[in-house]
């Protein structure tokens, strides 16, 4: 950690000693690495102002929103926040052991028997951030992709890879996790359950303020698709909003640039 550090002041042609650090971390990173990075800038880098935040209330705050539930989706797993004025409700955090890495693996095996010879890892991340997308209507959207609408991939080394149905169901993956030989609701009906988890006085709020966050997050549908779905499973007369952001795979960092500006981040001035 001490050389990726160094590595990065160097880059930004910085000195530690000169600058002030917001770093953000996961909803379940322990108490133990909080320390090791406190005591790793303050001691070793001998950084004046340091300040740690929760990636899901920055993702809140480039909303310009204070109070919702974000659904951030990463890399090794999905996490969903409840937040109530900037503050994670903990009791109700939940945590889906669906990320990115999974839907690449999952469409690695659907295209494993195809002629050429197996992929690799990085040909097939490519793949799936080019070409699935999350239908609103799955089983319509196979049928149509059995037909005629299926797309061709040129491959790096040469070559066509064919694309049909597995454009729509690696992604699906995120709704119905079975695909993924993993048990449990899709997303949406993890997001009731969240919302359900907490005071009856906020669903209004949180129904009507989810955000959508992370690098898997970025499948064309994907937006369309959660408000559709997650719309029937409120309380009647309760207002759904799907918050949507142009770069939701940066939305942490945009939430720390804002936070970051106020006069209180790092303490009294």
């Amino acid at each position: 950690m001490e050389v990726l550090w160094e590595h990065n002041f160097k880059e930004m042609n910085v000195d530690p000693q000169e600058i002030q650090v917001l770093l953000s971390e996961s909803t379940f990173s322990s108490r133990a690495q909080r320390e090791q990075e406190t005591e790793l800038l303050f001691e070793t880098f001998q950084i004046p102002y340091f300040c740690v935040m929760n990636e899901a209330v920055l993702g809140i705050y480039a909303m310009g929103r204070v109070t919702g539930l974000v659904v951030d989706m990463g890399y090794s797993m999905t996490q969903i926040v409840p937040i109530l004025e900037g503050y994670v409700l903990p009791h109700a955090v939940v945590k889906m052991d669906v990320g990115g890495r999974h839907l690449t693996q999952f469409l690695a095996e659907m295209l494993r028997d195809r002629p050429g010879g197996s992929l690799s890892r990085g040909v097939v991340e490519e793949v799936k951030e080019k070409l699935c997308y999350v239908a609103l209507d799955f089983e319509g959207e196979v049928e149509r992709l059995g037909g005629s609408a299926r797309k061709s991939y040129g491959l790096p080394g040469g070559g066509t890879l064919e694309m049909g149905e597995e454009m729509v169901r690696c992604p699906e993956g995120l709704f119905r996790p079975g695909l993924l030989e993993r048990g449990g609701k899709g997303l949406p009906g993890r997001v009731q359950e969240v919302i359900e988890m907490c005071g009856e006085e906020l669903h209004k709020d949180l129904y009507g303020n989810v955000v959508i966050s992370g690098g898997c997050s970025l499948f064309p549908g994907l937006h369309e698709r959660f408000q559709k779905e997650l719309l029937p499973l409120a309380p009647p007369g309760i207002k759904v909003k799907v918050l949507d952001y142009n770069l939701k795979d940066l939305l942490v960092w945009v939430g720390g640039s804002i936070y970051s500006s106020l006069p209180n981040c790092f303490g009294p001035s």
